[in-house]
């Protein structure tokens, strides 16, 4: 059997008192012993100091030869006669030392005495080294093996046996033993917690064994992949060594390492051996599985944790580079509005039916998309290439940009932060803007404060009834004001905003006579939208 030994537990520490009063003579009455400690904590195997001084009704240290006497079993106490040596080799007397050494574990004390007094010192001898057994240090994987208690010291129900912080599966405990199962990879001791101490159920201690702990080393999965450079949607298996399964549950988890997409078609053989997948594009990396459990192990530790492994190929997977949407764009240089259309030029990339655009860096509005092509209105000063979120080849669905060139759209409207430069827009013409909306728009009368706003100059010729409808893509919050040509006197026609918070499209209509006005398009939400739309008719 091998033995455990616990870390040395210090407790403590020495103060020496100075000495007061003429050191060669006493001239007052004892009163009192005074130890340093008062109460000793000494580690098995290890000593203790322990100061002794008698001292007078004043506080004063008297001179005093000390004896000891009534020492407890469990402990030995030694003076020590180099205390407060002088020149003359003796003592000044002035205080003596002992040194206490635990010899087992326990609770006892000693007496000291002089000039008539007698104190009672306790000594509380703790475990330094955890003389315990361990049934073996180097058992195979789904062995139990047991750790038993030394005399002295007892297993508490709150003690934990861990190895390097992980906790394995015990499968019996009382206050003798621990009974367990160890995990893969352990090389190292193990710590119990909350070990107590027979003699004095009041102390636990955390004790960790001198000599490591070794089971079976598992550090990777191998090389078992039967095709490391696949063609694009070709699916390939990897087939874990001899003694070691998945958990299947954790098949979700299998990846290539800095893969930006997990790969598909994942599927585990009956005996929980074989993997067959289809890697993603783009991979060039080892196959990472987390949930390998050793075979010995599943039946008493599958889901208990730490015994599942990370664990990576150590060969590579390489697949084709997909870095670009094979595509056309209708127009490079559409007007601020136009739709434009980005269609596959290759069979093999298609479009999911949630695509979205990206154009110029801005989000685009999609207008119509089938799995060929997408249709979309890019937002007013676009600039740049055409993004696609949602091309799929292969069965991956990937973000990639158009290989059809870079647009270039019209910048937003100008003015539109003054009544008196104010754009003037056409009845019945949808108008596509975008930009700051950085006039301050005094709306009902300013009440509520001034509002971010863009402004649009509107002519009606005749006394009619006028719609206004105002709509845009994204979450922003916008409506619409009618304002006099000063842009701050309000004519009390209904405002477009009915729609509620981020409700779109707002639209009100108004029996409005002839003459100009402005509409302020108000933003009560938190950035600007990308593009939106007005049309007065």
């Amino acid at each position: 059997m091998q033995r455990l030994k616990g870390r040395n537990i210090v407790f403590g520490a020495l103060a020496v008192l100075a000495c007061s009063g003429d050191p060669t003579g006493n001239e007052s009455t004892p009163t009192a012993i005074q130890s340093n400690p008062d109460v000793v904590f000494v580690t098995q195997g290890d000593s203790e100091p322990v100061v002794v001084q008698v001292l007078d009704e004043d506080g004063n240290v008297l001179q005093a030869d000390f004896t000891t006497s009534d020492v407890g079993s469990g402990i030995t106490v030694r003076f020590d006669p180099t205390y407060q040596q002088v020149t003359t080799g003796n003592p000044i007397q002035r205080g003596s030392r002992f040194f206490v050494k635990g010899v087992d574990l326990a609770q006892t004390s000693f007496k000291v005495s002089a000039l008539g007094l007698t104190r009672t010192i306790e000594v509380t001898s703790v475990p330094g080294e955890l003389d315990a057994e361990i049934s073996d240090s180097q058992p195979a994987l789904g062995d139990t093996v047991t750790i038993t208690a030394p005399t002295g010291t007892i297993f508490s129900e709150t003690s934990v046996l861990t190895f390097n912080g992980a906790a394995p599966v015990v499968t019996a405990q009382d206050e003798t033993t621990i009974s367990f199962i160890p995990m893969a990879n352990i090389f190292g001791p193990a710590t119990v917690s909350n070990v107590g101490v027979a003699s004095n159920p009041d102390l636990h201690f955390d004790l960790t064994t001198p000599f490591n702990v070794q089971t079976d080393s598992i550090v990777d999965i191998g090389t078992a992949i039967s095709n490391t450079a696949p063609a694009l949607g070709t699916p390939i298996t990897l087939t874990l060594p001899a003694g070691l399964k998945l958990i299947p549950e954790s098949l979700a988890t299998l990846n290539v390492a800095g893969a930006a997409l997990l790969p598909i078609g994942r599927t585990l053989s009956a005996d929980s051996t074989v993997i067959t997948f289809t890697p993603p594009p783009n991979a060039d990396s080892f196959v990472v599985v987390n949930g390998v459990i050793p075979a010995t192990l599943t039946a008493c530790c599958a889901s208990a944790p730490n015994y599942a492994l990370l664990l990576g190929t150590t060969n590579k997977v390489t697949t084709p580079v997909v870095d670009t949407f094979p595509s056309s764009i209708s127009d490079l240089t559409p007007d601020i509005g136009q739709e434009i259309t980005v269609t596959s030029t290759d069979a093999a990339y298609t479009l999911s039916p949630t695509a979205t655009v990206t154009a110029g860096g801005v989000p685009a509005t999609v207008t119509a998309q089938d799995a060929n092509s997408i249709t979309f209105i890019p937002s007013p000063g676009a600039v740049g290439g055409v993004t696609v979120s949602g091309v799929v080849i292969a069965g991956f669905t990937l973000d990639l940009p158009s290989s059809g060139g870079d647009i270039n759209v019209p910048p937003p409207l100008t003015g539109t932060d003054s009544p008196a430069t104010a754009p003037e827009i056409a009845l019945g013409a949808t108008v596509f803007d975008a930009g700051t909306f950085d006039y301050q728009a005094p709306i009902f009368g300013g009440a509520f404060g001034l509002f971010p706003a863009r402004l649009y100059k509107v002519v009606i010729p005749a006394d009619a009834n006028v719609t206004v409808t105002i709509d845009w893509p994204s979450d922003q919050d916008l409506g619409g004001y009618w304002f006099a040509e000063d842009g701050v006197t309000e004519p009390g026609f209904d405002p477009a905003d009915n729609a509620g918070a981020g409700g779109h499209p707002e639209t009100v209509t108004n029996a409005m006579p002839a003459g100009t006005y402005i509409l302020a398009v108000v933003n009560f939400g938190d950035g600007d939208p990308p593009v939106f739309t007005i049309k007065v008719e």
